[in-house]
């Protein structure tokens, strides 16, 4: 959880001039803070947990104390709960929330963000990397729940030798970094995977274009925005059927597989050796994008607010 006394402090003296509110994640203050005043105040509110809702990594203790305390009755007050994907309601429901009471509104990609990208080869040119080397690449935070062990097992299985995995993202600081290290080490193939840190704007634009394929390899993911933006710049995925992401993908603009180091590395192959996939997936993109604008996600929301201040 986060504290943030100055918002504590605008929620208390501003929070009576809302009709509604929308509580993003599960796990911060604030968000508490703005629920118990909101219930106090009889102003309805929907809670987005944001695939937060069921514990799957780390701090189970804690986080069944704090829905026991907290929690319960943050999901048992929510006019609605809003949820990314099919996978994520059934989370949901799973918690003993009435399924009447999900609306499954997914995200979306501000694709203006996509009309001008900027010209392949130059991160390639950067990292010494030649144009014919199949880059596959991992956007996201460095956490176990992307399971990028998975993923730096599954290239090494390849046995490709123009190939090269791109691991992009944040270091959460809690010695997973440290672990993938010796995974990589182990891998045999430690000469063609590289961490190249978190990529924003521009440097992610870049590359998206870049990169040959994208892959998640998440346990469990609620949306997969990751997949979504490389998508929309024309990059092919490979997702597991435990991201929200995966009807969106399904031979389409990608390939959707289990969650285990066998199927990734067979789907990697696939995209590499089956160029008429390969490239039927790509021209797909364009299509598959438009249908990931936030145009949707908006009108749903406008509605079900417009139908909650009409009570």
């Amino acid at each position: 959880t986060s504290l943030n006394p100055g918002a504590f402090l605008y929620r208390i003296l501003r929070l009576s001039s809302f009709d509604l509110v929308h509580i993003m994640g599960m796990y911060d203050s604030v968000g508490v803070v703005a629920i118990f005043l909101a219930v106090l105040k009889g102003i309805p509110y929907v809670l987005e947990p944001a695939g937060m809702l069921l514990p799957v990594m780390r701090s189970f203790h804690k986080k069944a104390i704090y829905h026991l305390l907290v929690g319960r009755r943050m999901v048992s007050r929510a006019a609605w709960l809003i949820a990314t994907s099919d996978h994520e309601a059934e989370d949901i429901v799973k918690y003993g929330v009435y399924r009447r009471r999900v609306l499954v509104r997914r995200h979306g990609v501000n694709l203006m963000e996509f009309n001008e990208l900027p010209k392949r080869g130059s991160l390639r040119q950067e990292l010494g990397v030649s144009s014919d080397t199949h880059i596959v690449l991992s956007l996201g935070r460095i956490s176990p729940m992307k399971q990028l062990e998975m993923l730096i097992q599954a290239f090494a299985a390849l046995d490709i030798k123009q190939t090269l995995l791109l691991i992009a993202g944040p270091d959460e600081g809690d010695g997973y970094k440290e672990l993938l290290d010796n995974v990589v080490a182990n891998s045999g193939v430690s000469d063609r995977i590289r961490f190249v840190g978190p990529l924003y704007g521009t440097e992610k634009l870049q590359a998206l274009v870049d990169a040959d394929q994208l892959v998640m390899s998440s346990r469990s993911e609620s949306w997969g925005h990751a997949g979504a933006e490389a998508i929309a710049a024309g990059t092919p995925v490979i997702v597991t059927d435990k991201c929200g992401l995966a009807p969106y993908v399904r031979d389409q603009a990608g390939l959707v597989v289990s969650a285990d180091v066998l199927s990734i590395s067979n789907a990697m192959r696939r995209l590499i050796v089956d160029r008429s996939l390969y490239e039927t997936f790509k021209r797909n993109t364009a299509d598959v994008s438009r249908g990931l604008s936030w145009d949707e996600p908006v009108r749903l929301m406008e509605n079900l607010y417009k139908e909650l201040l009409q009570r």
